[in-house]
């Protein structure tokens, strides 16, 4: 999560923080979610539900009012939920380039 004003939270795989340590551009590692089907299941609804609650937690604290992000990549779940939460996406794939 970068946001415009704010801090630069990277989601990561447990136990992975020394990754990202060195780089003095993360300002915060917090545990990733995985939420697609392959690593989550059944479970895959809820978990979507969780990431997403945390992606709109960030937005409504740094996103200045404006409750829009970008995404390079994301599953349809994704969009849903985060669509249900009041926040809308736009194509981020140019950013991420």
């Amino acid at each position: 999560f970068v946001a415009t004003e704010g801090p630069v939270v990277l989601f990561d795989y447990f136990s992975c923080e020394h990754l990202s340590d060195h780089s003095g551009v993360v300002d915060e590692v917090r545990p990733a979610v995985s939420w697609t089907y392959l690593y989550s299941g059944e479970l895959t609804e809820q978990k979507v539900r969780r990431w997403a609650a945390g992606i709109a937690d960030l937005v409504r604290e740094h996103g200045g009012g404006i409750n829009r992000i970008a995404v390079d990549h994301i599953n349809p779940e994704g969009v849903e939920e985060l669509a249900r939460l009041g926040i809308s996406i736009g194509n981020g794939e140019a950013l991420m380039e």
